[in-house]
């Protein structure tokens, strides 16, 4: 081989070696490798030697003109697809009668991986052919021997059909030799398996030696057995095979048992599934469509049922399910008795299997019939002494169920029963720990709780959570004259009182002895703290009938109201129960503030609204905006709306000055109206000289105006009149909102996300909005609430933690994020570390008339 020929810097010594490891130990094999402009490197076989040709005469010379002209030509062609990195191979016969050879084309690569070249491999298979010819032959003077074979064979022609069959052949598809010989093997397939036999017939056609297979084949009866099919193609004197070999051995009853195997496996691996989810916890109407679920799987049906059993024992609600049609779960309600399938599960306590439900004269099954149910499990979840519902499987198609089956459903009802009774029982525990015994009220304890909460939640809806201890006067007298019974009996029956009287969302506790109190968490007004109190006292007006006995009660109530949510829980009832006990010594049966500064701030309220209606039409009202930076850069990036009071006589006053009563008369809505107008226009100016520069512009949206259909054409109208673009303005609006001003919020924010505006949803963090709910809103962006950002700096809090969940959940949504109440550095650095990109506050800018604003404008313009 001369070294003067460069294979693209592979060394022609690994060639070499490649050549000699391709064609060492093949009889008849040749190698030529060739590069990229089809020059011959390497040329090393048995071939040229037959030829009479030396290999390293070849060498440098074009391969076009050494190989015979039938290979060339189907040759041509492919090289190219060889450079590329294809393979490809192909039989040819020489004409000048020196055998049949075998081609392969395959692209080589250098040490980088690169394809600087092809490699041909033919080798000699004139011999093969000659011994697969002999085969044949031997095949067709022996088939007589395999008509005594106990396998089935036959002899297939390449279209298919049967040209020879034994007598076990007919016996496994239980057909005559005369039925089976001309047909078409492919009528006998499961239509399942023939996509796949199709492509075994082409695998055999294109040369494959002997291909092994199980398939599903149809007997005469219409039965479905299973087959291990070995077939064999018997070549002709050319190279294509003209008979294939088939040998048959019937697979039924084995893979009938691999299947069962399979089917209990599936079986323990659903309740086993359904156990461990049970005891993870969750909701219980997830875990009985899990349920349903598995078992769907498991046994491979479509239909399957949980049943449960109403209160009063008479019906069955169709809780969870697979396959039933839409608006039947939860909603579909059979009867319990024994004349429905449930009802006579229930009622016999056990398992019930039906084959065929078209026979059935034990019970209706009128329901299951109209959904084509034929065959059925059902049994009771629960037991017999406390059944609490039915579960069931349903067949479409006749199924004969085994006992491994039924004993499955009942495993699955077990685990359900199981998980109900222990939450059943865990509920009462709670329920205990929460509640007085006695009357079955809320106790003290949850009582406080569920004041915080109100507490926690009235400072975004402007809310004045109230609480009335309700003390029954002279109860003593009664224990002492009539027993503890009776005074028990009263008791619950002032309970039971209390609560006919209160109105939705109110809460009822007893305190201990003869003390209730009354939690009302959404009141508004002062006018309504006087309705509820005079609604105890009149519930004490009429007579208590306790049995047989007729008694009279009446109570003293203190009352405290919360001015703001600052106020604690138990200062608050502190404040009612001196309340209380003043009204006892103003004579009892009637009920007492104990502070007057409600009053005075109603009046306060009343001043102030009648004010700002004036101030609105006098033009008292002005607009600030405060900046929001990139913190990457800093950059100003957008700026906030914030409404400002230049009151004639007590100068320049914040919004917690007026707007909780803006929004408590509904004067929020003109206001906001006029806000948006005002913030528009000159954001439009700011936009003329910030040119492609971003920049946006928010202004809050209160609950009011969020519940008026005519928002989105408001937004409209100012965009329309200032000539500012939709996507440079951002509508700010809390979870409060969200949830107390609209009965359908997402509907309403959809309605103006069509305007082209950014939605954001502030304050976030406070609310208690769910993920799942969050993902389905048209959010463009969210803004972190000052009470983590305040602490965010803080090496001993957890609110770092809590801004870093909120900016990757935010990222997860595609949503933006800006941090608000940025006041010092170390809080700046915090949030950048977090990935925090843009934040507003006193540090980097406080609100501000539009002129302030303007240097900041036209240094982003610059």
């Amino acid at each position: 081989m001369s070294d003067s020929y460069d294979f693209g810097g592979v060394r022609l010594d690994q060639v070499e070696r490649f050549s000699q490891a391709v064609t060492g130990g093949v009889v008849g094999a040749t190698v030529i490798v060739f590069d990229r402009e089809l020059r011959i490197l390497v040329a090393d076989g048995a071939a040229y030697v037959r030829h009479g040709t030396r290999a390293e005469s070849l060498i440098g010379r074009q391969i076009v003109d050494v190989l015979p002209a039938e290979a060339w030509r189907r040759l041509k062609g492919r090289y190219e697809a060889a450079l590329r990195g294809e393979r490809s191979s192909f039989e040819y016969r020489a004409t000048d009668g020196l055998g049949c050879y075998w081609v392969h084309l395959s692209p080589f690569q250098d040490e980088l991986g690169e394809v600087v070249g092809g490699v041909l491999v033919s080798q000699d298979i004139t011999e093969r052919l000659e011994r697969d010819e002999e085969r044949r032959m031997e095949v067709e003077h022996t088939t007589a021997a395999f008509a005594d074979a106990p396998i089935g064979m036959a002899a297939v022609g390449m279209d298919g059909k049967f040209i020879r069959v034994n007598p076990a052949l007919c016996r496994m598809a239980g057909r005559t030799a005369d039925e089976l010989v001309g047909t078409d093997y492919r009528e006998l397939i499961h239509p399942d398996d023939l996509v796949a036999s199709a492509a075994d017939l082409i695998a055999l056609r294109s040369g494959k030696s002997t291909h092994e297979s199980e398939r599903r084949y149809f007997r005469a009866d219409g039965s479905v057995a299973w087959a291990l099919v070995s077939t064999t193609p018997l070549r002709s004197v050319g190279d294509r095979p003209s008979v294939l070999f088939v040998q048959v051995q019937d697979a039924t009853l084995r893979r009938r048992a691999e299947e069962n195997l399979h089917r209990r496996l599936r079986q323990q691996s659903a309740v086993a599934e359904l156990g461990m989810r049970a005891l993870a916890g969750g909701d219980l109407d997830e875990l009985l469509e899990a349920a349903c679920e598995e078992m769907a799987r498991a046994l491979e049906v479509e239909l399957t049922s949980y049943l449960e059993v109403r209160p009063g024992g008479d019906e069955l609600l169709l809780r969870a399910g697979t396959g039933w049609e839409r608006g039947d779960v939860a909603h579909l309600l059979l009867p319990a008795g024994e004349q429905s399938l449930a009802g006579y599960a229930l009622q016999s306590g056990r398992a019930v299997v039906t084959h065929d439900l078209r026979e059935e004269e034990r019970f209706d099954a009128q329901i299951l019939r109209a959904r084509g149910v034929i065959s059925s499990v059902s049994t009771v979840v629960g037991g017999p002494a406390h059944a609490i519902g039915v579960l069931a499987v349903h067949a479409r198609e006749p199924l004969a169920f085994t006992s491994e089956d039924v004993h499955f459903v009942q495993s699955m009802a077990n685990v359900l029963a199981e998980t109900m009774e222990r939450r059943e029982a865990e509920e009462r525990i709670r329920h205990q720990a929460h509640h007085d015994p006695l009357t079955d009220l809320p106790n003290r304890p949850q009582f406080v709780a569920r004041l915080e909460d109100a507490l926690e939640a009235s400072a975004s809806r402007h809310l004045h959570p109230a609480v009335f201890i309700v003390d029954i006067d002279d109860f003593k007298a009664v224990n002492d004259s009539l027993g503890h019974e009776a005074g028990d009996a009263l008791l619950c029956a002032i309970a039971s009182r209390l609560r006919e009287v209160v109105r939705d969302g109110d809460v009822v506790a007893r305190f201990g002895a003869d003390e209730f109190a009354v939690l009302s968490p959404t009141l508004r007004s002062r006018n309504q703290v006087h309705e509820v109190a005079e609604r105890l006292l009149a519930a004490f007006a009429r007579p208590f009938e306790v049995g047989a006995e007729t008694h009279y009660a009446q109570a003293s109530v203190g009352v405290c109201v919360a001015e703001d949510s600052s106020r604690a829980a138990e200062e608050m009832l502190r404040e009612a129960d001196a309340a209380m006990y003043r009204a006892k010594d103003r004579g009892r049966n009637r009920y007492e503030l104990l502070s007057e500064a409600v009053v005075a701030k109603t009046v306060d309220r009343l001043r102030i609204h009648n004010e700002l209606r004036r101030a609105l039409a006098n033009g008292e009202l002005r607009v600030c905006y405060q900046p929001f930076f990139n913190l990457g850069d800093p950059v100003l990036v957008g700026a906030e709306a914030l409404v400002r009071w230049q009151h004639p006589e007590r100068g320049l006053l914040g919004p917690g000055e007026f707007l909780p009563v803006a929004e408590e008369s509904g004067l929020i809505v003109a206001l906001g109206e006029w806000v948006l107008r005002e913030a528009c226009a000159q954001a439009a100016r700011w936009s003329d000289r910030l040119g492609d520069a971003p920049f946006l512009l928010t202004v809050n949206v209160a609950a009011r105006q969020f519940a008026t259909s005519t928002l989105p054409d408001v937004v409209r109208d100012a965009l329309k009149r200032s000539g500012l673009a939709p996507g440079g303005l951002g509508l700010e609006v809390t979870e409060g909102a969200l949830a107390d001003a609209h009965a359908d919020p997402e509907a309403a924010l959809h309605a103006l996300k069509e305007v082209g505006v950014r939605l954001l949803l502030d304050d976030f963090g406070k609310g208690f909005s769910s993920l799942g709910r969050l993902k389905r809103l048209p959010i463009d962006m969210v803004k972190i609430d000052r009470t983590f950002v305040d602490q965010v700096a803080h090496p001993d809090s957890h609110d770092s933690a809590i801004v870093e969940a909120i900016m990757g959940m935010a990222r997860a949504l595609d949503m933006d994020v800006i941090a608000e109440g940025v006041e010092t550095e170390a809080q700046m650095t915090s949030l950048r570390g977090l990935g925090c990109g843009v934040a507003q506050g006193f540090l980097l800018g406080r609100p501000s008339p539009a002129a302030d604003i303007d240097a900041l404008v036209d240094r982003v313009g610059t």
